[in-house]
């Protein structure tokens, strides 16, 4: 129930690039992060596991370590099942 309903602002964003003139060929609605939704909304179609992350403070990369930050890290994505939902919220219009 708490998932969003993502058709109605495609269309109007759509809807806002035609008015503007843009070309058919060139409208289109770009989703920076689709997992990250699904990361937020629990999907079953990833698997979220807790991790210990820190910032290696010499090269910037993030590592495990047991002195890190406990993070919830996706680790496993069913692809199949994940387009499926994100294309499924869009196109819920």
């Amino acid at each position: 129930a708490a998932r969003p309903d993502l058709g109605g602002p495609v269309v109007e964003w759509l809807a806002r690039e035609e008015a503007r003139g843009v070309p058919p060929q060139e409208r289109r609605v770009v989703l920076h992060d689709p997992l990250a939704l699904l990361a937020a909304l629990q999907d079953p179609s990833l698997v979220i596991e807790p991790r210990y992350l820190q910032v290696d403070p010499a090269t910037g990369e993030l590592r495990e370590h047991h002195r890190g930050a406990r993070c919830a890290v996706t680790t496993r994505v069913d692809r199949r099942a994940a387009m499926s939902t994100i294309l499924a919220l869009v196109e819920a219009a």
